[in-house]
């Protein structure tokens, strides 16, 4: 763990060290045992009292992104990676070179040219279709609130209080700039 100093890396050595000379009913692996709890235990403590503060000053500072962060850090529970996939029989792969083999695999199958005849036609007659007003007006209610602008840098809030007026200049460039609608919907 990052916020372990050698200094305790040492006792935690010195105290295995003890435990298999001396076993675990020793007064040597007993003390050994008090001195690694003690300072693993300091050693937590002064790692949460920095990353306290620099929270603190984070706050201080305005820095919301940077505190959030730091307080997702501290409150996290650890959850030990996993590597593992199944291949297409549904076996599972851990080793590292089946996991990579495997991916190669999927990836080289997804560009692989399998489409039939009937795909192309349907493809090929696509149109350009019009959305109506009130699909224009159910995407703008469906817009998330408190999110970043774009490089537009239109807030979706301001595009939700353009009302009705809005809408309809939003369903007018909807309809000049088109939508194509694939053959595989019903339109």
């Amino acid at each position: 763990m990052a916020w372990i100093s050698n200094k305790t890396l040492h006792n935690i050595e010195q105290r295995r060290e003890a435990k298999k000379t001396f076993g675990k009913q020793s007064e040597q692996y007993k003390d050994r045992n008090k001195e690694a709890k003690n300072a693993i235990k300091n050693d937590k403590k002064e790692y949460l009292e920095s990353h306290l503060s620099h929270i603190e000053i984070c706050n201080l500072t305005h820095s919301s992104r940077e505190m959030d962060s730091g307080i997702n850090r501290l409150m996290r529970n650890f959850t030990p990676r996993l590597s593992a996939i199944k291949d297409k029989d549904g076996k599972t792969l851990t080793e590292n070179e089946e996991i990579s083999n495997r991916w190669k695999e999927y990836c080289s199958e997804m560009y692989e040219d399998n489409t039939n005849e009937e795909m192309k036609q349907v493809e090929s007659n696509d149109e350009i279709l019009e959305p109506t007003r009130s699909e224009v007006e159910w995407a703008i209610k469906q817009l998330p609130k408190g999110k970043s602008t774009g490089n537009d840098e239109i807030h979706a809030e301001m595009i939700k209080a353009s009302g009705e007026q809005g809408i309809d200049i939003f369903h007018k460039l909807c309809k000049k700039y088109g939508l194509k609608k694939s053959g595989l919907t019903n339109g």
